[in-house]
């Protein structure tokens, strides 16, 4: 409760003083009047009682000493308390106190006399608990009074008793020398016993005089202090009254200047309305009253034909009813209503206001009228209009600038990807291999970027979950960027916990995006010799969810405190200056902000100037299966025997080691393996290593690349520096007992999967061309490609076909209008439809499901992933399986010398098979030959600029197959700078390469 509001009352100069003089009163009337009256009363009732006691004892002693001393000298006349039985007997003293007490007292008045000792003739008498107290008191106080008041029967009596003393010797001989006493030790002072008087309580108010005039007294000094007060009061009233009514008057006077002034502005204001904004009035009924100058410009409508009309003569026939029933359904609710309105002028064009309608109402709270303020926003909507089709001249411009990016890079892919399945290739050339590939799928992700910016800015940024191999997401980012770390000699420290789910429920292709630019980020920023560690770690795996942790440490320049929280800011960098060293345009930490946000989490970062910075995020993944190590095609079962258990660069690959098997402390166990930390280039003890292990296998670790060249090694050796992680140990070790014969439980697949049936290929690029026809011709498929819609359409009318591939770019008729055109051919035909896929190089958001919705059967994103290719013949065509071994025992047999061109040599030194080594040569006789009539004319017209690069193109199409002494002739005609020698040169040239080619 408020203390203040309950002490308002009395705190008001005006109700306090008599809140506070009535408590007063109140506290008089019931505590001290009351008190005063009970004391009065109570002396007046003792000092009346003490009188008719002292009075008793009076004429007790009056006839002790007068009467009884002159009976006593007759003899016939005998002294006791009987006497009233007896004749000549006179009563004892106290007999005649006695007997005085039931005749003296007034009415209702009681006196009493009892005693510890009573004579014989009152010793049945029984004293109450009252009586007992007030003698045994007495006893002890026998000078003093003893009052009670007594309530018995709903009776107030108030109660006296004093005590009786032995003052009287003749009392005392008396007492002691009667046969009858019950005691005769009795001596001068002794309380023979108690006189008791009681009395009915007055009711009766009793005050004495001088209590009367203190209250009067009181009373008068309260009205005197009221009086002050109130006097006091009312001069500073009536002095405030003076100052408020000064004050009013001064007020009323600022405000009657204020509302003129007031006045004066909404006259200016109503000028500035009318000349910006389109105003009118209508009635309840919407009937309109008033239109200022504007309206009347805006609509072309004159007053006259506007008031007394509804707005119904503005609208346009393009606004929808349901605007209009909105609107009347807020403003008769007594809401304002908001929004943007499409009218029509008087000449029949258009314009478009921004409305605001508000209902005016009156005391009642009834609409009286509506007031409607509207500006013209029609430069605006237009502008609108204007910068959409930019937006949508941008998202096409995205699209063709992403349909020409991605078609060369679809042959990068695709080749790449061939160059992968090879076989025959070493464990060095398939990694450059993956590693091309992984680079180009980088480049295809970053390309995906660029075109998320719009989607950022737009709200469109998402992510896409399907099932992921973290292990192989994480794997390739960090090979991805071991090359650079080998530059900069950076240790780069892969740590990969083993116990982290193999199949999880995520979007790989945003986790490397982010893994990569924080991986970038920390060798670009880490000084040589330096350290970036990756840990990818478990947290804990609950409810089939699996929370993990990326950190990303590094031992580089640091951030400082206070730009922490900008570099995930977009284009920011730390400075300017890192900027210009370091490169790079700050969007990256931007972008990885958005992805991890989408993730539900956040990335943490911690930093110090000139130590390095730490980077980690943690992430809850769903778990699609609980796979291990053991599900990928790794070598098991293997022996490890460690030269140096104390090195770091042990304590990095053990946690590898013990996926692929068993760690032999012991050297007395048969090892398959030695493990040996070369550090600090140290050869001295490789070379004892070497003379005691002659007959093992022995896996050579190393910190960084470049020390691997400074080493030459043996047949039995397998060099592998940082990083270290599962699939590049693995390859190391394959490669190792490759070497050294010995054999691991590797599982593979024999069977390829080839397909019967037709596919109609309708594609322009002829790099595109080339590749599918590879991807194709590996899989024995029957196929025929058209560098047009037309022509394909053409193709599709002459011949039947199973599977149609439909580029949706190309000249002449593009795609869609093929497809088209299929489906009308197939209708008018009766024909059954052809399943059509459609393949793009836009990968626009929403292209797949308007591909999809306009009947296509499939859609394919460019670069063509083989496996989601596969998919498709897997669906639509007949499936047959070919034995490798048996094709490559087949290949091997129709290997046959084609005059100079060898095409095992060909597959060794490019690392492929050799139907790639058969395809590369194909092209290369299918193209050498009008080079070579080019560089002729070059020839004959002198241009050494133009021979030197000509000759340089040609000799790397000739190392490509291995011609190897052609390559020397064309670098001599390359480096010449005799004008006679290049005729002579060129011919001998024309001669080997027509030798060769057949012609």
């Amino acid at each position: 409760m408020n203390i203040k509001k309950v002490l308002s009352p009395f705190l008001n100069p005006y109700t306090g003083p008599i809140f506070v003089i009535t408590l007063i009163l109140i506290f008089i009337l019931a505590n001290i009047l009351p008190n005063y009256s009970v004391e009065n009363k109570n002396k007046q009732m003792t000092d009346k009682a003490v009188s008719i006691i002292n009075n008793l004892k009076s004429i007790r002693s009056y006839y002790t000493q007068n009467v009884i001393k002159e009976v006593k000298k007759h003899s016939s006349i005998k002294i006791n308390y009987d006497h009233k039985d007896k004749i000549k007997t006179i009563p004892l003293p106290a007999t005649l106190v006695h007997d005085l007490s039931e005749i003296m007292p007034e009415k209702d008045m009681k006196i009493k006399m009892f005693s510890n000792y009573p004579f014989p003739n009152r010793k049945n008498r029984v004293l109450n608990e009252f009586e007992k107290d007030s003698l045994a008191w007495l006893i002890n106080n026998p000078n003093k009074i003893y009052t009670k008041t007594l309530v018995n029967n709903n009776e107030k009596r108030f109660t006296v008793t004093l005590a009786d003393t032995f003052y009287d010797p003749s009392c005392v001989k008396c007492h002691n020398s009667r046969a009858d006493t019950p005691k005769n030790d009795w001596k001068i002072g002794d309380v023979r016993g108690v006189i008791q008087i009681s009395m009915p309580y007055p009711k009766e108010f009793i005050l004495s005089g001088e209590q009367t005039i203190l209250i009067l007294s009181i009373f008068v000094l309260l009205i005197l202090i009221l009086t002050i007060h109130y006097t006091v009061v009312s001069f500073k009233r009536q002095k405030d009254n003076n100052k408020i009514q000064q004050d009013l008057e001064k007020k009323v006077e600022e405000r009657t200047l204020s509302l003129e002034s007031s006045n004066v502005l909404l006259n200016q204001y109503k000028k500035a309305v009318d000349a910006s904004a389109i105003f009118s009035k209508t009635n309840n009924k919407g009937i309109i009253t008033y239109v200022n100058d504007e309206f009347i410009r805006t609509s072309q409508y004159s007053e006259e034909e506007l008031v007394g009309n509804n707005h119904s003569i503005i609208r346009h026939p393009d606004m929808p009813d349901s605007i209009f029933e909105d609107l009347w359904k807020t403003i008769k609710d007594k809401k304002i209503w908001k929004g943007q309105i499409k009218n029509r002028a008087k000449d029949g064009s258009s314009y478009y206001v921004a409305s605001t309608i508000v209902p005016i109402l009156n005391y009642d709270n009834e609409i009286e009228e509506f007031l409607a303020i509207r500006l013209d926003i029609t430069k605006v909507i237009r502008a609108q209009k204007e910068a959409q089709k930019a937006d949508e001249a941008k998202s096409t411009f995205l699209a063709n600038m992403s349909h020409e990016i991605r078609t060369p890079l679809n042959a990068i892919i695709g080749f790449s990807d061939i160059l992968c399945r090879s076989k025959g290739m070493d464990a060095k050339s398939m990694k450059q291999s993956q590693i091309i590939q992984t680079s180009a799928n980088s480049l295809l992700s970053i390309i995906n970027d660029i075109l998320d910016v719009s989607k950022i800015e737009s709200g469109n940024f998402d992510i896409g979950i399907e099932e992921t191999d973290i292990y192989l997401v994480s794997e390739h980012v960090v090979e991805l960027f071991s090359k650079r770390a080998i530059e900069k000699n950076i240790r780069l420290i892969f740590n990969l916990d083993y116990k982290i789910p193999m199949c999880l429920l995520t979007d790989g292709v945003r986790i490397r995006q982010v893994l990569s630019n924080l991986i970038s980020n920390a060798i670009k920023f880490t000084p040589e010799h330096g350290i970036v560690e990756i840990n990818i770690s478990m947290l804990e795996i609950q409810n089939n969810k699996a929370s993990i942790r990326f950190e990303i440490k590094d031992t580089g320049i640091g951030i400082p405190k206070e730009k922490i929280d900008k570099v995930f800011q977009p284009f920011i960098q730390v400075d300017h200056k890192s900027n210009r060293e370091y490169q790079g345009t700050g969007l990256g930490l931007s972008i990885c902000t958005h992805i991890i946000e989408l993730f539900n989490s956040k990335i943490h970062i911690e930093s110090e100037i000139g130590k390095g910075t730490n980077f980690w995020f943690d992430i809850d993944f769903e778990i699609c299966d609980d796979h291990t190590h053991t599900n990928k095609d790794y070598i098991e079962q293997v022996n490890f025997q460690v030269s140096d258990v104390q090195s770091d660069l042990y304590h990095y690959i053990k946690r590898y080691l013990n996926i692929f098997g068993t760690i032999n402390m012991s050297s007395e166990n048969t090892n398959d393996i030695l493990i040996h930390s070369c550090i600090h280039k140290s050869n001295e003890k490789l070379q004892m290593l070497r003379e005691q292990h002659k007959d093992e296998a022995i896996l050579i670790l190393f910190e960084y690349e470049e020390d691997i060249d400074k080493f030459t090694f043996k047949d039995n050796e397998q060099a592998l520096a940082l990083p270290f992680y599962a699939s590049k140990v693995n390859d190391a070790l394959q490669e190792l007992q490759k070497k050294t014969k010995k054999t691991c439980d590797i599982r593979t697949n024999d069977e390829e999967s080839s397909y019967t049936g037709k596919v109609l290929i309708a594609e322009d690029n002829m790099a595109n061309q080339e590749l599918i026809s590879y991807i194709l011709d590996s899989m024995n498929v029957n196929y025929k490609i058209e560098s047009n819609g037309q022509e394909a359409l053409n193709e599709y009318i002459k011949n039947k076909y199973d599977l149609v591939l439909m580029d949706i770019n190309m000249p002449v008729l593009d795609g869609i209008g093929a497809f088209n055109s299929i489906r009308e051919y197939e209708e008018k035909n009766y024909l059954s439809s052809t399943p059509i896929i459609a393949l793009t190089a836009n990968a626009i958001k929403g292209d797949k499901e308007k591909f999809l919705s306009l009947g296509m059967d499939g859609y394919l994103s460019k670069p063509i992933n083989s496996n989601e290719l596969k998919i498709m013949f897997d669906k639509y065509l007949i499936i047959d399986n070919i034995n490798i071994e048996e094709e490559q025992i087949e290949e091997k047999k129709t290997i046959t010398e084609n005059n100079d061109i060898d095409l095992e040599k060909i597959a060794t030194r490019i690392g492929v098979s050799t139907n790639i080594a058969k395809l590369i040569v194909n092209k290369f006789k299918k193209e050498i030959l009008s080079d070579l009539t080019e560089l002729k004319t070059y020839v004959e017209e002198k241009e050494n600029t133009k021979i030197n690069e000509k000759a340089h193109y040609i000799k790397n199409s000739c190392l490509n197959v291995a011609l190897d002494d052609i390559c020397d002739l064309l670098q001599k005609l390359e480096s010449q700078e005799n004008i006679l020698e290049y005729k002579t040169l060129y011919d001998e040239l024309e001669t080997k390469i027509n030798l060769i080619v057949g012609e």
